[in-house]
């Protein structure tokens, strides 16, 4: 009974750890030296010897089973280890290689981009500007024409918004677009620009966000719609004196809101507001949360939008 439980600690102790079944072997070795020494010591050993043998046969033959039995399990044990580390070296291998490989891919697609994003503007831009000029031209020959002069400002109009369009196509295209902050500056920018053209004060604060979190693909060019057209309604409709861009962060997402101290017109039930309709169409294709909130002395659009982790 003794020696089976020492036989089952030696296969316990060799698949827990082979340090461990090593020195199970040479323990077992040594109780079963102590369990013959006992033998040896041991009353009426003449009657057992005539009965069971001499105790040195089970001794050498338990010895052998130990050291077999243990040699040959921590054997096995470490041809299994050795194909663990070889599996474990070709995920790594071809992990390595897809991260490479990923690598490789997104220089690509940043140089296609950067690419079609020059040759867009190169192309398109001299042209728009090209039909431009022609156009102004062309205006300032038929000035006595007065049924010719709206169809030329409708071209002049049209060409300098597509170009204006194009060239947020191509900020989305050839810049940092998935990232928050940069967005918000591209947001500051545009309002400063657009609000000097009528004398207004125009401020940004942004919030320093902590989670290096980054927006959806196409969710910048967007967001970038739906405030060119909230910039838009503060002139048409509030009469404004100041205008405030903000960006606050919160758990997974970022909140940019417009803020001014005007006075909207109540949006009539029976009559569309497009401009409002088209803000919300796109806040709900793109799972943004939008807001138009009035305010004491002014109104408040928020909208926020979801964030995913880097890549």
């Amino acid at each position: 009974m003794n020696t089976s439980i020492l036989h089952m600690y030696l296969a316990g102790a060799i698949w827990a750890d082979r340090k461990y079944g090593t020195y199970a072997i040479f323990s077992n070795l040594l109780m079963f030296g102590f369990i013959y020494y006992q033998t040896l010591h041991a009353p009426g050993l003449g009657g057992l010897k005539a009965e069971l043998g001499d105790p040195l046969y089970p001794l050498v033959m338990h010895c052998l089973i130990s050291v077999f039995f243990g040699g040959f399990l921590a054997y096995l044990q470490l041809d299994q280890d050795r194909d663990r580390n070889k599996i474990k070296a070709l995920q790594d291998q071809k992990i390595s290689m897809l991260d490479e490989a990923v690598k490789k891919r997104t220089e690509q697609l940043n140089t296609m981009r950067e690419t079609i994003a020059t040759d867009f503007h190169d192309e398109t831009g001299n042209t728009l500007s090209a039909i431009t000029r022609q156009a102004i031209l062309l205006q300032q020959k038929l000035k006595g024409h007065r049924e010719v002069n709206p169809i030329v400002e409708s071209i002049i109009r049209n060409s300098k918004n597509l170009y204006a369009a194009s060239k947020d196509f191509l900020w989305n295209l050839n810049h940092n677009s998935d990232d928050p902050q940069e967005l918000f500056e591209y947001l500051t920018g545009y309002g400063q620009v657009y609000y000097n053209q009528f004398d207004m004060p125009f401020s940004s604060r942004a919030e320093e966000c902590r989670d290096q979190q980054q927006l959806e693909p196409m969710a910048a060019l967007n967001i970038i719609y739906i405030f060119k057209e909230a910039m838009t309604n503060v002139i048409k409709h509030a009469e404004a004196r100041e205008v405030r861009l903000e960006m606050t962060c919160t758990d997974g997402s970022i909140t940019y809101a417009l803020e001014d101290d005007g006075t909207w017109k109540a949006v009539s039930p029976g009559q569309p507001h497009y401009g409002l309709g088209n803000m919300e169409r796109r806040s709900q294709k793109n799972r943004f949360e939008f807001k138009l909130v009035p305010l004491e002395r002014g109104t408040r659009i928020e909208l926020r939008v979801p964030l995913s982790p880097l890549t």
